[in-house]
């Protein structure tokens, strides 16, 4: 009987930023590579998506405009949505969660003093798509949702009206 050699410890691999491994907080977050416009646009506006990718390209979305309103470093962006580092990290990689953002955090970001006026509209944008089901949750999870969203995050009234 032959005796095998224990297997090597798999390394796990740092993220990667457009400029190699995050290490600082000067390094750009991947979902801050290149996000087309049309891209984005077309792929929000099309049924042929999942809906849990679209979700992520939300998330995905929201990070470029941080990204385009000049919040580069990690630091930055977590400062503008009011959010820890970790948490804007995890969001920003468009897998926070498989329910999505939370009311709170959602409640947090708006509420947050350095937040760039086009990233609270992705946010509510966000808001509007999960209130109206397009990320696939129940109707009992979309109706808890709006329960938990502060007054300022409501979506217009044609929304509230289908819970």
């Amino acid at each position: 009987m032959a005796l095998k050699a224990p297997a090597k410890p798999q390394l796990k691999q740092q993220p990667v930023g457009v400029d190699g491994p995050l290490r600082g907080a000067s390094k750009r977050l991947p979902a801050m590579q290149e996000c087309s416009d049309n891209d984005s646009v077309r792929d929000a506006g099309t049924s042929e998506i999942k809906p849990k990718e679209r979700q992520r390209l939300k998330l995905k979305q929201i990070g470029a405009a941080l990204y385009e309103a000049g919040h580069v470093s990690l630091d930055e962006q977590a400062r503008a949505l009011g959010l820890s580092r970790s948490t804007t990290w995890v969001i920003l990689q468009g897998n926070y969660k498989s329910t999505g953002v939370t009311a709170v955090v959602i409640n947090r970001i708006l509420e947050a003093p350095e937040l760039p006026p086009s990233v609270r509209n992705k946010i509510l944008e966000y808001v509007e798509e999960k209130a109206a089901g397009l990320y696939g949750h129940t109707h009992s999870r979309r109706r808890n949702f709006m329960k938990r969203l502060r007054p300022i995050a409501l979506p217009s009234q044609e929304h509230r009206r289908s819970f």
